[in-house]
C-alpha cells in the first residue's frame, strides 16, 4: 500500500475519534495500516474488537509500547549480539592460545631430546609425535580462521543492523522525513560545527498549511 493510499485512511480516523493533528498519533494509525509492526495491528484489532475508544492518551500508550520500545529492543538485540560474539571470540582465541602453548611445549621437549644421543628406536616416536601435534595446531589455526571470517560477516550484519535501528529513530514512519529527535540531533551537530569555527548559524522556521 502506497503512502498517499494510507494517508487517505489516516485523515477519517483521526477525524472520526476526534484525535490530535500530531506525529504520534499519525504514525500509530501509519504503522498500522502498514501491516509490518504486526504486535501494534493485533493491539489495535483487540481494542477496536472491544469497541473502546480511541484518545490521544491511548495513541500515545501503542506509540509508547510498539513503536518506541521497538527500537530501543533492536538496539538492546544488537547489542546482545555483539556481547555474544565477543565470547565467542573469546573462546575460541584461549582454545587456539592453548593448543600453541602446548605444540610450543612440544617443540621444546623434542628439541632437548636432539641435544643428547638418543637410541634409534626414539626417532620414529618423536617424529610421528610431531606430525599429530603439527596436525592438531593446524586444525586450531584452520578453525580459528574460519571463526574469525564468520565473526567478520555477522560484526557487517550487526553494523547495518544498528546502522539501520540508529536511522529508522531519527525517521517519521509516515513522511520519511527527520523527525523531533532527528532535528534536535542535526541542530546540536551544526551548533556544534559553528562554534568549533565560529561561524554566525541561522534557523529558518516556515509554517506550511
Amino acid at each position: 500500500m502506497q503512502a498517499a493510499e494510507i494517508l487517505r485512511l489516516i485523515i477519517p480516523q483521526i477525524s472520526k475519534h476526534q484525535l490530535a493533528v500530531n506525529p504520534i498519533n499519525y504514525t500509530v494509525w501509519y504503522e498500522y495500516y502498514r501491516s509490518i509492526n504486526l504486535p501494534l495491528k493485533q493491539a489495535i484489532d483487540e481494542f477496536i474488537k472491544r469497541n473502546e475508544p480511541f484518545t490521544n492518551d491511548v495513541l500515545e500508550a501503542f506509540f509508547d509500547t510498539y513503536i518506541a520500545e521497538a527500537d530501543a529492543e533492536n538496539l538492546k538485540q544488537v547489542q546482545s549480539d555483539v556481547h555474544r560474539l565477543i565470547a565467542s571470540l573469546s573462546e575460541s582465541a584461549k582454545s587456539t592460545d592453548s593448543n600453541v602453548e602446548n605444540y610450543q611445549h612440544t617443540l621444546k621437549t623434542y628439541g632437548d631430546k636432539f641435544e643428547s644421543p638418543m637410541v634409534e628406536q626414539e626417532l620414529p616416536v618423536i617424529l610421528n609425535k610431531l606430525i599429530d601435534e603439527t596436525q592438531v595446531m593446524q586444525f586450531s589455526l584452520q578453525t580459528m580462521r574460519k571463526h574469525m571470517a564468520e565473526s567478520q560477516r555477522e560484526i557487517n550484519e550487526l553494523r547495518s543492523k544498528l546502522e539501520q535501528t540508529k536511522a529508522e529513530t531519527l525517521i517519521d514512519a509516515l513522511t520519511g522525513l527527520t523527525n523531533r529527535k532527528g532535528f534536535d540531533a542535526a541542530l546540536n551537530e551544526v551548533l556544534g560545527q559553528a562554534e568549533e569555527t565560529g561561524t554566525a548559524t541561522a534557523l529558518l522556521m516556515v509554517d506550511i498549511d
